[in-house]
């Protein structure tokens, strides 16, 4: 007997034993009807297994099925009620059939039903590591991120919830012109087409629309849209407005990019359009929760709010919701929380008080002994010339400690 007939002899008797036919090999012992007995009813459990999964799923694509028919029989007969024309009839149905070919979008927070039961330390740990890189990408972030400032503030924003992912489908605005500004907005994935208006924009003083965000400066400014006639337009009040906008090509945004950085620091109105070219993942920052976490944890802030108001008065003429002039948001920034620093020999000696009996020359426990052996070098002080510079100088004390202690011994232990 061949392979080929005992693999397919082997293969009938198998099937046989779910109920597909039947064939002549029978047990002919004690041992081999055990065998087949278990192997009828471990048969049994798996076939009924598997007709119970097919019914469940066939039961349920025929629900969603059902669904999608009635929602398009409710879209249908709105459509027919209110004498919609036609040409937008064909519009609304062939952009909910690309809607439907789209690939699933990534999972966002707010589906995952298992993160509101982790513990509170746990979720601003996993908010922290999915948001602050994004946030890190904007000169400000990054900066403030590996200065010496107090870190308290960046995970005051995670732990309110003051970021949130926000998916948007193709071809969806994410603002108009004229809508006041209440988020900042980090691309993630996807691309996003921003068109800005024709019309002058002008800023000037005495206006309550663009305020700093720290109130600090009574400077208030306001951002209107203007025609060419002079009158103050608020927002897009025309259907010729909307379409003179995007009629110009626009500038495309790519993931890392941000757009409506002005709305953290003033009061701010959007000078265009932004559209969603394809499915896009994106950060959004609430505006509100920003000034007030930046007001009583981040007194830094208000200072570079200062600097980007002066900023905002000086180049009027060019600023808008997508802010193209990185260099100057990285210098502000390096200003801020790089204040200058020299190198001082003074700060690498180890210091002694007799009044809290503090002796950095002696370390007295594991714990100053392993601070001592540590580093606090991060690769991030490469970006950052004075927590660089701290780092350089508490390395250097340490190693002043460690050459007192091998050099002289008897010293260190009396």
């Amino acid at each position: 007997q061949t392979f080929l007939y005992r693999y397919t002899l082997s293969l009938q008797w198998a099937l046989s034993q779910l109920g597909f036919g039947s064939i002549d090999v029978f047990p002919t012992n004690q041992l081999e009807r055990a065998y087949a007995v278990a192997t009828t009813c471990a048969c049994l459990m798996a076939f009924s297994w598997l007709v119970g999964s097919f019914v469940i799923l066939m039961t349920r694509m025929q629900m969603l099925q059902k669904e999608a028919r009635e929602q398009e029989e409710h879209l249908r007969d709105y459509l027919c009620k209110h004498n919609v024309s036609w040409a937008l009839r064909n519009r609304i149905w062939i952009f909910l059939q690309k809607r439907n070919k789209l690939p699933r979008a990534h999972v966002q927070e707010s589906s995952v039903d298992l993160i509101k039961h982790l513990p509170k330390t746990v979720m601003l740990e996993l908010r922290a590591e999915a948001f602050i890189p994004v946030l890190t990408v904007h000169p400000f972030f990054c900066t403030y991120a590996v200065s010496q400032a107090n870190k308290f503030a960046m995970h005051a924003l995670v732990e309110r919830h003051a970021l949130k992912e926000t998916p948007l489908d193709s071809e969806h605005e994410l603002f108009a012109d004229g809508e006041m500004a209440l988020f900042m907005y980090f691309l993630v994935r996807g691309q996003v087409q921003y068109y800005v208006t024709d019309d002058r924009v002008s800023i000037f003083k005495g206006g309550s629309s663009l305020r700093t965000a720290e109130d600090a400066p009574r400077q208030r400014m306001s951002v209107v849209h203007q025609t060419t006639t002079g009158n103050p337009v608020v927002g897009h009040t025309s259907t010729e407005m909307h379409e003179k906008a995007f009629d110009g090509p626009g500038q495309l945004l790519g993931a890392g990019e941000w757009m409506c950085e002005p709305a953290l620091w003033l009061r701010w109105m959007h000078m265009g359009w932004a559209v969603a070219m394809i499915r896009c993942e994106l950060v959004t920052l609430d505006v509100e929760w920003f000034q007030r976490t930046m007001q009583l944890q981040l007194p830094e802030a208000s200072k570079y709010a200062r600097l980007f108001l002066a900023y905002a008065e000086k180049h009027r003429d060019c600023m808008s919701d997508v802010f193209t002039d990185i260099r100057s948001l990285r210098t502000m920034a390096q200003d801020i929380f790089e204040p200058p620093m020299t190198f001082e020999v003074r700060h690498c000696r180890p210091q002694t008080s007799t009044a809290t009996g503090r002796n950095e020359w002696q370390p007295s426990d594991r714990r100053q002994w392993h601070k001592v052996w540590t580093s606090p070098f991060k690769e991030a002080h490469i970006l950052n010339r004075s927590a660089l510079l701290s780092t350089m100088t508490t390395d250097m004390k340490h190693d002043v400690v460690l050459v007192y202690q091998t050099l002289f011994p008897s010293h260190a232990h009396t």
